[in-house]
């Protein structure tokens, strides 16, 4: 007897499972009013207006379907398109749009069998102004570990050099640049690079002429120098001679290989000033950095400071 158990359990479980599918299957057959949340994409006029309320992203649709439908609706991305290339748009004017005007519109976007009952809201309020643009610069964003032997020389060069930008008065008139996306560079010589530059806020009405640039980094190796520099005593007070003691410091500093010729004891001006200073017969000065070139690192001076001998003329 025991036997026959596993053979009637199966009948049993394929009788329920036989039942469920085919009262399933009744339901789904029959017609419902249901209510279902669509996403609403709006076409904008070709002409250059921008949409500056905030309509709904959301409508409410009332509908009867009936169940595989429901079930069709349910699972597919539910979004309704709402084309504005009809409305009669009046500019700085806020407008009434109707989604009863709009039914079947709407209702064509929905699957044959579905009946559109009504929409909600039914109006909303619209309003538009001009798109303006505006020719900004590009910047780069890039992160860079440098180091004493390698350095990028010059600030990166970028092609083009300006992008387009579209939109509100009001949104333009808060840029005055564009950014890349941020570039890692790891490479220890120049090379360059496709980037894409950052997008606009997606809550935004701007738009772009392009979205992508290409970037050139001059990356070099840098090298040790060492030159000496005269010390040069300005307004020295009338009636005086001064001498410095050293007379010349010590300059070093990390320069390109490319440059490494082209500095020398004249590329710099140490000096100090007396313009401020009361003649003393003998003192210790600070001195001061009154020229250097711009593409050399690491600078340091050796010594900081040097005795002065005032001398009053005979």
């Amino acid at each position: 007897m025991l036997n026959f158990l596993p053979k009637k359990s199966g009948v049993f479980f394929l009788c329920i499972l036989l039942s469920t599918f085919f009262w399933f299957l009744t339901k789904l057959s029959k017609q419902y009013n249901v209510n279902v949340n669509f996403n609403v994409e709006y076409i904008l006029p070709k002409s250059n207006v921008i949409l500056t309320s905030n309509p709904p992203e959301k409508i409410n649709i009332n509908i009867d379907a009936f169940g595989f439908d429901i079930v069709k609706i349910k699972f597919k991305k539910k979004l309704i398109t709402v084309d504005l290339n009809d409305f009669k748009f009046k500019k700085f004017k806020i407008q009434e749009f109707s989604f009863r005007n709009q039914l079947n519109l709407i209702s064509s976007q929905l699957p044959k069998e579905v009946e559109l009952r009504s929409v909600n809201p039914e109006k909303i309020a619209l309003n538009v102004v001009d798109r303006k643009k505006k020719l900004v610069p590009i910047t780069v964003k890039y992160n860079f570990n440098k180091t004493k032997e390698y350095d990028i020389v010059h600030p990166p060069k970028v092609e083009p050099k300006m992008v387009l930008i579209s939109g509100s008065k009001e949104e333009l008139d808060t840029i005055s640049f564009w950014n890349t996306k941020l570039i890692q560079v790891e490479k220890n010589e120049s090379f360059s690079v496709s980037s894409n530059l950052e997008e606009p806020n997606k809550k935004s009405n701007l738009i772009l002429d392009t979205n992508q640039c290409d970037v050139f980094f001059v990356v070099n190796s840098f090298t040790e120098k060492h030159v000496e520099v005269p010390v040069q005593l300005l307004n020295v007070p009338n009636g005086y001679k001064a001498k410095a003691f050293p007379s010349k410091v010590n300059v070093r500093f990390f320069v390109s290989i490319d440059n490494f010729n082209l500095i020398n004891s004249n590329s710099f001006k140490i000096v100090y000033d007396f313009k401020n200073k009361k003649p003393d017969s003998k003192s210790i000065i600070d001195l001061e950095i009154n020229n250097k070139p711009g593409n050399i690192k690491d600078f340091k001076l050796s010594p900081k400071t040097v005795e002065y001998l005032l001398i009053k003329n005979d």
